[in-house]
């Protein structure tokens, strides 16, 4: 505080005192001022009658002693980073689950690994049966929707390139062979789900056959290992909103 100040408050029976505050955890120290005043000082309202007037001047966004008070929140910051790694448990999960399911049985692990690589043909057939049967337009939208599909997997996937289970977790074998690259999102279910938005404003009978033939292929990918739980959701997500965009009016 400046000296001349001091000797100016002096002679006024003021007397001006600097308390250093501890403030609660995860706030930048602050400072407050305490005028310790004469009893008989005039213009002083003394509620409490002990002679002391507190005044806080580290308010808001005020500057004291060369610091700010900016508030931090470790508690939400820790509560969304367990959220996180609990949804990304729960994906490890039902990856291993899946897997461990379709490798119980011979039976099971043979349609897994025939549905995996042959349901996406299945999706381009009835394509192309929609573009014979008089539909070419429409069949025409379907192929720039897998083309938006590719473009926006792989933005997402330099985002988290995120290798795939068989590559990552112990506890997962790939029933089909395939690269240990980024698995996320699945562009089959987005193309799939992009192609039956679009056929099911054709022919309400084509969409809903294109739509399951998707998430059986999606389901079949991550007992596969080629996949996660997450993969899916996300991929059949930005195929419902391409199809949208892309489909007609």
């Amino acid at each position: 505080m400046d000296p001349g100040l001091l000797q100016d408050l002096a002679p006024s029976g003021v007397i001006w005192q600097l308390v250093v505050l501890d403030v609660a955890a995860g706030w930048q120290p602050a400072a407050k001022f305490a005028v310790v005043m004469q009893q008989d000082a005039p213009g002083v309202d003394d509620k409490d009658g002990d002679g002391e007037v507190a005044q806080d001047l580290a308010r808001g966004n005020r500057r004291m002693g060369g610091h700010a008070r900016r508030p931090v929140y470790p508690d939400l910051r820790v509560a969304i980073e367990a959220l996180a790694q609990a949804i990304l448990a729960a994906d490890d999960a039902g990856a291993i689950r899946l897997n461990a399911t379709a490798r119980a049985s011979a039976v099971v692990h043979r349609l897994t690994n025939r549905s995996a690589t042959g349901l996406a043909a299945v999706e381009v057939l009835l394509m192309v049966g929609l573009a014979l049967g008089g539909r070419k337009a429409m069949a025409v939208r379907m192929l720039a929707a897998v083309g938006l599909v590719y473009l926006a997997s792989e933005a997402l996937g330099t985002l988290w390139p995120r290798r795939r289970p068989f590559a990552r977790l112990t506890d997962v074998e790939a029933l089909v062979p395939h690269t240990p690259d980024r698995s996320f999102p699945s562009r089959h279910v987005a193309s799939g789900l992009a192609m039956a938005v679009i056929g099911r404003r054709a022919h309400p009978r084509l969409g809903v056959a294109m739509t399951i033939v998707a998430w059986l292929l999606g389901v079949s990918r991550v007992a596969a290992g080629l996949h996660y739980p997450s993969d899916i959701l996300v991929g059949a997500a930005v195929g419902n909103a391409i199809g949208r965009v892309v489909g007609p009016d």
